[in-house]
This record gives structure tokens, C-alpha cells and sequence, in this order.
């Protein structure tokens, strides 16, 4: 899996991915504003399909939500949230769809599945939809799924850590000293005896 990126100026950024296999590989980027097309491979045929074509969906949703929530939102607001509640899960389906289609091959799918699985980067939590990618991570090869499984398990750790840490810092800010009282190291009041 190939991921690029470009950007133009501070406004303008790009970024889309795609699978390094035998073929005529071909990328359609029409404009800065949406992931371009990928075509030419079989595997990159599928991945335009299930995933690129799915999130484009999704994006589209969410900027017709931006834009006419401040025109419509009275009228509008149900049925956006539904179009995009709809090319969501359409979005999520075509993940799991392509991941399970090319789990055999780990260096296709493991870097956007470890997204998937990522603890610290889950937004929803929905236990369904992950259940449903460890799914995926088990139909990979054995050695593959115990890399996979043991980062999420360092990063479930993690993300255990830095909620500890942030209550820590939380109660330290709250219980701030008012005064700190420094103690010199030598006291002066002890004499030698000669």
C-alpha cells in the first residue's frame, strides 16, 4: 500500500493510496478537493470500488451537511443526517468487504486495518463494526495477525496510560501549591567537634 500526499500552499492538500502489483497501474486526480481514482490492477480495481468510491460518498455527505445546515437546517437536518448515517455504513461495509476479499495479503490491507483497530483512534467504539475488522485481522496469516494483535494490545496499554497521566496532571493543576518552602541541603546549627 502506497500512500501520497501533496499539498499546495496551506489550503490545498491531497492525499490518496494505493496497492504497488503487477499492471498498468493508472491515477485519475481531478481536483484538490476529493481522493482520486486508481484503475488499471485487479487489486486497485477493488480498492477504487470498496474503499475510494465509498469515502468519497462519505465526504460528499459531510460537505452537504457544512454547506446547508446554515441554509436548511430546520428542513434538511433529518434527511442529511440520514444520507450520511447511510454512505457511512455503505463506507464501513466496502472496508470489510476488501478486507476480507485480500486478508491473505497483510501488506495490502494492514495499514488502514490497523486504523480500523486502533484504540486510541476509534471514535464511535461501536463493538460491532470492530468485532467485525478483528474479524478481518484473524483471517490474515498467523504471523501477521499476532503483529497486529499485539500493537493494538500495546496501544490499548497506552491509551490506559494516558488516562492515568491525565488524571494525575489534572489533580496536580488542581491542587497547585501556594508556596513552596526550599530547605538548604548543609545546615549551619551543626558544629564539629574537635
Amino acid at each position: 500500500m502506497v500512500s501520497l500526499s501533496c499539498s499546495k500552499g496551506r489550503q490545498f492538500r491531497y492525499n490518496t493510496s494505493f496497492v504497488i502489483e503487477p499492471g498498468d497501474i493508472q491515477l485519475r486526480i481531478v481536483d484538490w478537493g476529493s481522493e482520486g481514482n486508481v484503475s488499471g490492477a485487479p487489486i486497485n480495481n477493488d480498492y477504487n470500488a470498496y474503499i475510494i468510491e465509498c469515502k468519497k460518498q462519505v465526504d460528499k455527505m459531510l460537505y452537504l451537511m457544512r454547506t446547508k445546515q446554515e441554509e436548511e437546517a430546520m428542513k434538511s437536518d433529518a434527511r442529511l443526517n440520514a444520507l450520511f448515517r447511510d454512505a457511512y455504513i455503505r463506507s464501513t461495509e466496502g472496508c470489510l468487504l476488501f478486507g476480507e476479499k485480500y486478508a491473505q495479503y497483510p501488506d495490502v490491507i494492514r495499514s488502514w486495518l490497523a486504523m480500523y483497530i486502533d484504540p486510541i483512534n476509534q471514535t464511535a467504539g461501536d463493538e460491532a463494526i470492530l468485532s467485525r475488522f478483528l474479524h478481518v485481522v484473524d483471517l490474515m496469516p498467523e504471523v501477521e495477525r499476532d503483529i497486529l494483535l499485539a500493537w493494538r494490545e500495546y496501544r490499548t496499554e497506552l491509551q490506559e496510560h494516558m488516562a492515568k497521566a491525565r488524571a494525575l496532571k489534572d489533580s496536580l493543576d488542581a491542587k497547585w501549591p501556594r508556596f513552596i518552602e526550599v530547605v538548604p541541603n548543609h545546615s549551619l546549627s551543626t558544629t564539629e567537634n574537635e
